[in-house]
């Protein structure tokens, strides 16, 4: 087995295990290859002295030959050289999981619960379509839209604050502590985007496109269709629609929006977890 840097020179080799088809100047990636093939990758980021594993995945024919091993090896190793102090992890329960980052040195607790179902059945949903049969396409509107990845530091800290006064400082503290967060929508009351009126926080973690945070603050059903659209045409544009849609919450607001949304009541399908290890 054989790990390299994964750059702009052989990222098409490794895209389709990747989070993103691009590379972030703010991450680290790591390649393996095994009999010739792409068998694995990991993407890691640093927030203050903290290494954040942002993905960790080997090909499933690949598995139990101790590849995830000798990334995160590498990783910690990397990290522990530039300063760092620890290491954090977020993933969605599953036994082998679990055991991987435990047995790794990694002290397990649960963050909260999520619910699974597939993007399909939300967007095409009979609300859903009601709520795209809403929106209308004016100009005005497209200057009230922002991505998360495209704002610089100062509007984030200015959308962090907005939030906050909405009082939304959960999303803020997402915003805060997620480095990977680049298929986020924030709708705006105005074109002049001062009031946050709509919020949706999302970003993808293998297979499964994982919403953290959906929120309608102004309370317009407008603007909560009109995100929701602008959410479904993301989906279509980066062809994730085979993607299983997991809600990653606590907030029974959102868990009604989606029920809703859904027409049936959602039931639990786990838990996220969250994992830290000193080093």
């Amino acid at each position: 087995m054989i790990l390299t840097g994964i750059g702009e020179k052989n990222i098409g080799y490794f895209s389709h295990l990747m989070r993103n088809d691009r590379l972030t100047d703010d991450h680290i990636y790591i390649g393996a290859i095994e009999d010739d093939t792409a068998a694995g990758v990991a993407e890691f980021s640093s927030e203050g002295n903290l290494l954040i594993i942002e993905n960790l995945y080997v090909e499933e024919q690949f598995r139990r030959r101790g590849i995830a091993d000798e990334m995160l090896d590498k990783m910690i190793t990397s990290a522990r050289e530039s300063g760092a102090a620890g290491v954090w992890v977020s993933f969605v329960s599953g036994d082998e999981s679990n055991a991987f980052f435990k047995k790794k040195g990694f002290v397990i607790c649960e963050d909260c619960g999520f619910y699974r179902i597939s993007l399909e059945e939300l967007l095409e949903s009979k609300m859903a379509q009601k709520l795209f049969s809403q929106v209308k396409h004016a100009e005005a509107d497209k200057k009230r839209v922002s991505l998360l990845k495209s704002l610089n530091k100062a509007e984030i800290n200015k959308l962090k604050n907005a939030l906050i006064s909405a009082g939304c400082s959960a999303a803020a503290e997402m915003i805060e502590s997620l480095s990977e967060l680049q298929h986020s929508i924030i709708v705006y009351k105005t074109p002049e985007k001062r009031n946050v009126s709509a919020v949706l926080i999302a970003e993808l973690m293998g297979d499964e496109f994982v919403i953290k945070y959906l929120a309608n603050i102004s309370g317009n059903p407008k603007d909560f269709a009109f995100i929701l659209e602008l959410f479904r045409n993301m989906v279509t544009l980066k062809n994730l629609g085979d993607k299983t849609l997991v809600f990653c919450t606590a907030d029974q607001n959102i868990e009604s929006i989606v029920s809703k949304l859904t027409g049936k009541e959602l039931i639990p399908a786990g838990n996220m977890m969250v994992g830290y290890k000193a080093i």
